[in-house]
């Protein structure tokens, strides 16, 4: 029912459907009148945005600038067409084509272009359809980009004989033709598809080579310039010398840095340098330990020893290796001092003055070995120090010292022995010892005493101590088991009190004795006593 309105709009038909329509009417009475007759209509055809494109093809890149025929299938009951070309999709320029040609030839294309193009179809009632989706083609570059930038630069002469060559790569999609020879008439050629070229093995000598870009779509490039290189299959030339600027061959030094230069090697090409240090006197150093390029190299810290070699080989840009490598040595190094202890007096002693002591050490330097020893005494508890002996012989590690007359608790014994490289290493005695005469030197002992040997069995000294009531004179002897005298260690006469002696290992001729069990005896007036001690190595 629409009232007494005389027209209707009908919404919600849908497209290209004929539909029938009828109207009656109603009296004022409430009756109705007769339907009226059949009409129809037919709503409009929205024509269709799925258009079956026959060329060019999606994405297609080898398009050329002066002409691209777009085709595509015709599209029934379509009364015209209208094309659309442009850089972007939705963009460009409009092209109305009539029904019967659903094609068309664009010009006036630039070259080297990413292109967007659409079509849509105008219906049998004037109405136009959606446009279809974009689709792409290139075209072609009107003038194809050369190869350039090459790899080696042009004119580098220090190539090895395995020769990669390089260049930038061009901005469209291409493979390239490379040629090479011995002259810019060439010799060979390959085609590659990246930017790099490995060529086969190559002689010395100069080389030349130029590259073309090849379009997938069948464009060329020009050839680029002929570029040049040179293959250097020649080792460098060695130095005349080699010599360190911090040490002396064969000589101890107390640096454990070694300083060494060498003559630049001769070649064409730039040289840098192998290093190696070790302990042969000949090492070709194939193990790399530092690329040096100066012709000076400072070691990092030697051990001590005496056997340090210094290696240099020479190697040029091209990574040729010099025939024979050069060496200088040996290196002596020595920078630890030596290892000093004072064996006796251990302290804790009354000393008397006037009377001897012997002041016995061990050193120990396993590089150099021990030169000399200097001896001083303290009697004011290392306040001052005041000089004993100086010993040039490095086997002497005893010396027999007549006691300085003082009167002091606070008396020490400082031994300094030196290497041969120079190192000085220093101990003095355990503790402090006291200084006096015999009067001053407390209880005298009671009666005559030998005391065992301390430490035993030892190597290499050891201290014996024997006890006496009063003045006597004294013998102490060493024996080995045989009975044979070996060596005399006190004869002379001695004050009442504690006393001790070092026997060192030698003989009376300063000799190390073999070990073994040897027996010491003390004779001190009437007084006689033996005991056994043990020698070890």
């Amino acid at each position: 029912d629409v009232g007494s309105t005389s027209q209707y709009t009908v919404s919600g038909l849908d497209n290209s459907t004929t539909y029938y329509a009828t109207v009656r009417a109603k009296k004022y009475c409430g009756s109705w009148s007769p339907w009226s007759a059949c009409r129809s209509f037919t709503t409009l055809d929205i024509p269709t945005s799925e258009i079956a494109f026959l060329t060019p093809t999606e994405g297609d890149i080898c398009q050329d600038s002066t002409l691209v025929s777009i085709a595509w299938q015709p599209v029934p009951a379509a009364t015209s067409y209208e094309l659309r070309v442009g850089e972007s999709c939705g963009s460009g320029g409009t092209y109305p084509l009539a029904s019967s040609t659903p094609y068309h030839d664009v010009t006036g294309l630039a070259g080297d272009t990413t292109y967007n193009y659409q079509v849509r179809v105008l219906g049998a009632c004037g109405n136009w359809g959606d446009w279809s989706a974009c689709r792409t083609f290139s075209t072609l570059p009107g003038i194809y980009q050369v190869p350039y930038a090459p790899y080696p630069p042009d004119g580098y002469a220090c190539m090895n004989g395995t020769v990669t060559v390089g260049w930038m790569p061009v901005e469209y999609p291409c493979t390239y033709e490379v040629e090479w020879g011995e002259s810019c008439r060439m010799d060979a050629a390959t085609v590659v598809t990246g930017n790099i070229c490995a060529l086969p093995p190559l002689a010395e000598g100069t080389w030349y080579w130029h590259v073309r870009a090849l379009h997938v779509c069948g464009g060329v490039s020009s050839w680029s310039p002929c570029w040049s290189f040179g293959v250097d299959d020649t080792p460098p030339v060695w130095p005349e010398w080699l010599e360190s600027t911090t040490h002396t061959l064969s000589t101890w030094s107390t640096d454990p840095q070694v300083t060494t230069r060498w003559q630049d090697a001769t070649d064409d090409c730039n040289v840098e340098y192998r290093v190696l240090w070790d302990h042969a006197p000949a090492t070709v150093p194939d193990s790399l330990v530092m690329d040096v390029t100066d012709t000076q190299y400072t070691s990092d810290p030697l051990a001590d020893g005496d056997d340090h070699w210094f290696h240099v080989l020479a190697k040029d840009m091209p990574g040729n290796l010099a025939i024979n490598p050069q060496h200088l040595g040996p290196f002596w190094i020595d920078a630890t001092p030596p290892d000093v202890q004072v064996v006796n007096p251990v302290g804790g002693q009354y000393l008397y003055s006037g009377f001897p002591v012997t002041i016995a050490w061990t050193a120990a330097d396993p590089a150099s070995g021990v030169a000399t020893s200097a001896i001083h005494y303290t009697t004011d508890a290392g306040d001052s120090w005041h000089h004993i002996a100086s010993i040039a012989d490095p086997l002497v590690n005893t010396f027999e010292w007549t006691v300085p007359e003082a009167t002091t608790d606070s008396a020490r014994v400082r031994v300094t022995v030196t290497d041969v490289a120079g190192n000085a290493g220093q101990a003095t005695n355990e503790r402090w010892f006291s200084i006096g005469s015999p009067s001053g030197a407390g209880d005298t002992p009671l009666v005559f005493s030998l005391r065992q040997n301390v430490p035993n069995p030892f190597n290499p000294m050891t201290i014996i101590r024997y006890e006496l009531p009063a003045v006597a004179s004294v013998s102490l002897r060493v024996f080995d088991l045989s009975g044979k005298l070996v060596r005399t260690l006190v004869a002379a006469e001695v004050p009442a009190g504690l006393h001790e002696t070092v026997w060192n290992g030698k003989d009376e001729t300063g000799r190390q004795v073999s070990a073994g069990v040897y027996f010491y005896r003390l004779k001190a007036g009437d007084f006689r006593e033996t005991r056994r001690m043990t020698l070890v190595k």
